[in-house]
């Protein structure tokens, strides 16, 4: 871990980026650093965060979110 907190935003009713997937839901990981912008743009993340776009119609991605663990295996939550 790289000793700051992430955030997620979820937004469960979103279609993505021109998916024609409704409701299929987005979620969106920005990556915790010493300083942030006042503002951030999930549609141009970059590197300073993660888009995760619902796989099919209803998914709703992003509906729950909570605590995920160690996903990436490096010993710390995520």
């Amino acid at each position: 871990g790289d000793g700051f907190d992430d955030l997620i935003v979820g937004a469960p009713l979103g279609d993505g980026l021109s998916n024609n997937r409704t409701g299929a839901g987005e979620s969106y990981v920005i990556f915790g650093a010493e300083s942030l912008p006042a503002t951030i743009d999930l549609a141009t993340l970059g590197t300073a965060g993660i888009r995760i776009l619902g796989a099919d119609t209803i998914d709703q991605s992003g509906r729950s979110a909570s605590r995920a663990g160690d996903i990436n295996g490096d010993g710390f939550d995520d």
